[in-house]
């Protein structure tokens, strides 16, 4: 059985450490690399968080 989708606040504090998780990455392999090609973490990390957390059952209301 499914479990419940999590609270529209709890989607934007996991949506805000997605976004400091990605952004942390990509400052840190800048930084050991000098590659800017590390900043793509960001959306990769957003991409992966919504395959878990996302619904999108929510996007029918459109």
């Amino acid at each position: 059985m499914p479990s419940a989708p999590p609270s529209p606040r709890r989607r934007a504090w996991i949506f805000l450490a997605t976004l400091a998780a990605g952004l942390a990455v990509g400052v840190l392999g800048h930084h050991l690399s000098g590659d800017q090609a590390w900043f793509l973490a960001l959306p990769g990390a957003v991409a992966l968080v919504w395959w878990f957390v996302g619904t999108p059952q929510d996007c029918d209301r459109c």
